[in-house]
């Protein structure tokens, strides 16, 4: 791997979580829906064959040791391990190594390095997997996920979406999620609105009311965002703009189209109007949890973190406005194997992975840590609905998967998540809309 290739990578695990088609057994990229964004893959290629005999979906008999490599950490790192320990429990002839990689950019680091020397993890759990296999030509879960054990059929599209490359599955979705639009409850009911009953369906209507809550004095921001760049493509495919075309490994960046404009307009306008902070969204979480902001968009996952604790502000979850079209940008990691050429090794590892993405486990996990469950039919369980009765904001969150979606994975992701962010410092410090997004193209086709 060239040192430019190797350096977008890591770039690319850094920032991409700031960043999801089902055919007989092997999702196949789709035309776009009526209410989705714009499809920018090309065309998936046929299927592989569907061999039910095939050695590798059997459960293995043999002993059998498997390293696993994880990114995540707290409550996530923790359900991951029980649930691998689990598995080992009713499989004893499988012993496991875990082992923490630490963040998504010290893994990237690793992840990289052994796959040059040919000593990489059995199984990993981490971002942007496709990265790691399609980019190098492994589409060896293609072939697993044909296995008639597994149900590919019940995963929502857009997740799927989110574990291609080039319009080929070479990654599980796993630890999925979306942006999600969070509002301070107190600083509504002060302002004698009722957001559930009526939330803005368009940012037009979001600016209107948190223009009115600064300007009354009932909240310090209007407005904030702590991802900026996974919002912001949210936003552009929101608006018609496909953010880049993809025609096999030629990437065209085309975020800087008069859609695009219009959304950076838009941004431009909530700081510029003292809406929302410049340059400060690393403090939009915190901020929002002292009850100084009425409007944040941060992940999913927050709410499951936030639900219950002492000190943070009385908050619900909404939405995301929309442009032309409602959708949002999925983000999250992937579960991946690494073949090394021991089939042994890969029937066990494909059987945890069949274990850990089966309905009842992937919705515990998901129930327990925040992320989205991705069996559409999780949703009419007894366990998923006693977690939206518990807390009906999970309702809201959950409603994202029927249309959500996932750009094109490619290998400059990470370098132009990077450029989108300087784009939008740059719109927020005064420069014009066409000329931070014109920038941010140029910069990113240099790096390419």
């Amino acid at each position: 791997m060239k040192m430019k290739k190797l350096i977008a990578l890591l770039l690319a695990l850094v920032m991409v979580l700031g960043l999801a088609a089902c055919g007989s057994k092997a999702p196949e990229a789709e035309a776009p829906k009526a209410d989705a964004p714009a499809a920018d893959a090309p065309a998936a290629p046929e299927a592989p064959v569907v061999d039910e005999n095939n050695p590798l979906y059997t459960k293995p008999t043999e002993n059998v040791h498997l390293t696993i490599w994880y990114a995540v950490s707290g409550v996530t790192a923790e359900k991951f391990e029980a649930l691998v320990n689990e598995y080992v429990a009713a499989n004893p002839n499988v012993t496991v190594e875990l082992s923490y990689a630490g963040s998504y950019a010290d893994a990237a680091n690793k992840i990289s390095a052994n796959l040059l020397t040919n000593t990489a993890p059995d199984v990993a759990l981490t971002t942007a997997a496709p990265m790691f296999t399609g980019d190098r030509g492994d589409y060896t879960i293609e072939t697993l996920i044909q296995d008639p054990a597994f149900d590919a059929d019940g995963i929502y599209d857009g997740v799927w979406e989110y574990a291609m490359w080039q319009g080929r599955v070479c990654a599980l979705p796993y630890g999925i999620s979306v942006p999600v639009l969070y509002y301070n409850k107190t600083i509504a009911a002060d302002m004698g609105l009722d957001l559930e009953a009526n939330p803005p369906k368009t940012w037009d209507e979001l600016y209107a009311i948190a223009e009115k809550a600064v300007a009354d004095g009932k909240a310090a921001i209007g407005f904030d965002v702590n991802d900026v760049a996974w919002l912001f493509k949210s936003m552009l495919a929101q608006n018609g703009n496909a953010i880049i075309e993809a025609d096999g490994d030629e990437i065209t960046p085309i975020y800087n189209e008069p859609e695009a404009t219009e959304v950076a307009e838009f941004w431009q306008k909530l700081t510029a109007n003292g809406l929302m902070p410049v340059d400060q969204h690393g403090n939009a979480d915190k901020n929002f949890q002292g009850g100084q902001t009425l409007f944040l968009v941060s992940s999913s996952v927050r709410l499951a973190r936030w639900a219950g604790v002492e000190g943070i502000a009385d908050f619900g979850c909404l939405p995301l406005p929309s442009f032309a079209q409602e959708s949002a940008a999925l983000g999250g990691n992937h579960l991946v194997v690494f073949p090394n050429g021991d089939d042994v090794k890969l029937a066990a590892a494909w059987d945890l992975l069949k274990f850990l993405m089966s309905e009842e486990k992937h919705t515990e996990f998901a129930i327990e840590t925040g992320y989205l469950p991705i069996y559409a039919a999780a949703m009419e369980t007894e366990y998923v609905k006693n977690a939206i009765a518990e807390d009906a904001r999970r309702a809201t969150v959950y409603s994202y998967l029927e249309n959500s979606w996932s750009y094109t994975h490619f290998g400059d992701m990470g370098t132009m998540d990077s450029h989108l962010k300087t784009a939008i410092s740059d719109l927020e410090n005064g420069m014009a809309p066409q000329d931070a997004l014109d920038k941010a193209v140029d910069n990113l086709l240099n790096d390419m």
